[in-house]
């Protein structure tokens, strides 16, 4: 008779988990929804970065088009997947931003849940910190913490930066990892149901050749979903596995079959890898690795305005790298010393592998990051971790310290009141998260009939779904562009309302990295003949000169063939003219200024009066010192300053990058009464030495603006 009833309370304790699992998921659903829903009543955007460079692959994804064979998928497939779902029903620009900010916000809770959960070992406390969170952020109750004006303040702004989409979506490619270690813990949890004292469940399951090819194929896959945390996590995963077979084989002198099934988890990976671009491209395998190839190629000396952007070498590590970036791997070494203390002693959980694989893959990443593009780039990941397990090691001690106290003062106390009082605390606990929910689904509908009562505003845009703050601005470029053909550098509103893509394939001029993608996007362009182009507002945006440097082959095709029409708000319209009709008659002279033996100054003169910019090419290349610091270094580049660009870009940079070595490439010197000077830095300093060994004046083209 006992025995039923002891299966009875088991089913009712499946049950109320079950339930409570529920609730925990609509909560965190009410939260994402409120992020989304106060974001898509008013289609506010920049041009440069953002909303609309999400967007526009949504848009060409759910028209059928296949990322990198169609269309260059710069963020990868990590947004596209958790994104297009909710715009399946409605593809507007204004559901596109309810999208992103829902997943963003969803993807950061279980972010937060998974980093408590891991140091904690307290899964509901861990859910209910992270339901919580969004709304301690946003209230920006961090302000109140002893020195709010430097500390809270970088508190909020950093974790905000992963709460929000922002520019690049960081919480969607980051979204990878976690939601591996949310499968596997999981499946984790099912097996120790099953078989509560079953220990090194994750190791016992991979050591198996099924185990290890299935994880090969994932994690292979996964490459897909970002290049930065698709990379990081193969060499994350693959350096767990590689620690824990050694230490395995270690113990039982059998070196053979341990590193077995590694064989079969690299087989694995590159058959995950090899399908998932079949599937992706449609068959266009080459498709995918010629555009991951040109980005790698480019996107080191590409992005940068100052000389100082960029680590050459284990030098420029130590001297240009944040202060900050420097103590959170510090506390990563510590952390992964700590894990392997713990695996030594055998006292290492699957939580403690989960832990190394999640963290080791966001330092991988951001190092990944700061060593392809810039001195400072995707610290917004690592920094957010080290909060979370800050916040997570106060919980554990809270907690500790409660159970400490709670001991002292029951004493002699019957069980059923230990009991008794454990199930008062979780009904306080689940009635005020009830509550909050509650809250959260009030807060949702008003906003819901908010969004639906400005459809009646005058400046409310279908073909946008949202109020738009440019609506004179955009009404106006569509019915200049009506019945033209349009090319923009940065493929936004317009574009959206005209109900078309961006000829190229490329949304962003930024994008098309590499030397194929470049000529290819210019060849477009000059092929098209457009009637009109679009492009950031010269006077508004200060990346728009530094344009003009790196894609100059693109902008004398502009310049020469078009006139400027008129600025609209963030944008300027050109117009086509024919061809080189701005090309101006006369000859310029270049003359080479040796300053040392690192810095070459290019001055050109011309008979011209007027403002122009003269193409200018250009032979260089950097030649190595024999030096330690040499030996230090792995990577070099040529700095050009452009005195015109520090005019006009105040704050932002004075110059822009461009390859260790060029033969014959154009680059625009700006003119101004008869003349006008580049100057080109080899770096790093110490261990290049620039040689310019040819130059040559091209055509001299009118300054339009």
């Amino acid at each position: 008779m006992q025995r039923p009833q002891r299966m009875l309370s088991v089913k009712a304790g499946d049950r109320l988990l079950r339930y409570r699992f529920i609730l925990f998921i609509f909560v965190i659903c009410s939260v994402a929804a409120f992020y989304g829903l106060e974001r898509c009543g008013v289609v506010n955007f920049i041009c440069t970065n953002g909303d609309y460079q999400n967007y526009n692959a949504l848009r060409r994804f759910l028209d059928g088009q296949a990322p990198y064979r169609d269309f260059a998928n710069y963020l990868g497939m990590g947004p596209l997947l958790l994104c297009s779902p909710l715009l399946i029903w409605d593809n507007t620009f204004a559901t596109s931003l309810f999208a992103t900010f829902f997943v963003a916000a969803l993807a950061f809770i279980l972010f937060a849940a998974l980093s408590t959960y891991l140091i904690t070992g307290r899964f509901w406390l861990s859910a209910l910190f992270a339901a919580v969170l969004p709304k301690l952020i946003s209230s920006y109750f961090f302000y109140t913490f002893p020195g709010y004006d430097f500390h809270g303040y970088y508190l909020t702004y950093y974790l905000e930066l992963l709460l929000k989409p922002q520019n690049s979506f960081r919480m969607a490619r980051l979204f990878w990892p976690v939601l591996l270690c949310w499968v596997l813990l999981i499946l984790l949890w099912q097996v120790q149901k099953a078989q509560p004292k079953h220990t090194w469940v994750l190791y016992r399951t991979l050591r198996t050749q099924k185990g290890a090819a299935i994880t090969g194929i994932v994690i292979g896959a996964g490459v897909l979903w970002s290049n930065d945390f698709g990379f990081s996590a193969i060499a994350s995963a693959t350096g767990v596995l590689v620690i824990l077979s050694i230490a395995q084989a270690v113990q039982s002198k059998k070196w053979v079959a341990e590193f077995r099934w590694l064989l079969w988890y690299l087989v694995g990976m590159a058959v995950g890898l090899f399908a998932a671009v079949f599937v992706v491209t449609r068959g266009q395998i080459g498709s995918w690795f010629e555009f991951t190839t040109s980005v790698g190629d480019w996107q080191f000396w590409y992005y940068g305005t100052r000389f100082n952007d960029k680590i050459y070498g284990l030098g420029d590590a130590i001297s240009h790298i944040e202060r900050r970036t420097w103590i959170h791997l510090a506390i990563y070494v510590m952390s992964m010393g700590y894990c392997l203390w713990l695996l030594c002693k055998k006292k290492a959980t699957d939580r403690t592998v989960l832990f190394v694989f999640l963290y080791t893959t966001i330092v991988a990443a951001q190092l990944l990051y700061i060593v392809g593009s810039g001195a400072d780039g995707l610290t917004e990941p690592h920094y957010v971790f080290v909060i979370l397990m800050i916040f997570a090691f106060a919980m554990k001690a809270v907690v500790h310290c409660t159970e400490w106290l709670y001991e002292k003062i029951k004493g002699s106390s019957k069980s059923w009141q230990n009991r008794h009082s454990a199930a008062v605390v979780k009904a306080v606990v689940f009635g005020c998260l009830i509550v909050y929910g509650g809250y959260l689904f009030r807060q949702d509908m008003a906003l819901v009939q908010s969004n639906r009562q400005m459809q009646s505003d005058p400046q409310y845009m279908p073909e946008l779904g949202g109020v738009s703050p440019f609506f004179e601005a955009q009404r106006e470029m569509q019915k200049v562009t009506e019945g033209h053909t349009l090319f923009s550098t940065y493929a936004s509103a317009l574009d959206d309302i005209r109900d078309e893509f961006q000829p190229t394939g490329v949304d962003y001029i930024i994008h098309a990295l590499g030397d194929e993608a470049c000529a290819q996007y210019v060849e477009t362009f000059q092929e098209g003949k457009y009637d009109f182009v679009q492009t950031t507002n010269y006077s508004r945006w200060p990346w728009e000169p530094w344009l003009n440097g790196p894609n100059w082959t693109f902008y004398r095709e502009l310049y020469s063939n078009y006139d400027f029409y008129s600025d609209y708000a963030n944008w300027t319209l050109w117009e086509y003219q024919g061809e080189d009709v701005n090309v101006l008659p006369g000859q310029a002279q270049v003359t080479l200024e040796k300053l040392d033996e690192n810095t070459v100054k290019v001055i050109v003169t011309t008979d011209q009066t007027e403002p122009c910019y003269v193409d200018v090419f250009l032979d260089w290349q950097n030649i190595s010192r024999k030096s330690l610091a040499r030996v230090l270094s792995w990577q070099d580049a040529v700095f050009v300053y452009d005195p015109s660009q520090s005019a006009v870009r105040s704050g932002v940079g004075q110059g822009y990058f461009q390859p260790s070595k060029g033969q014959d490439v154009c680059l625009p010197v700006y003119v101004e009464n008869g003349t006008g000077s580049i100057t080109l830095s080899g770096a790093p300093k110490e261990c290049v030495v620039l040689e310019v060994s040819d130059a040559r004046c091209g055509e001299i083209i009118r300054f339009v603006r």
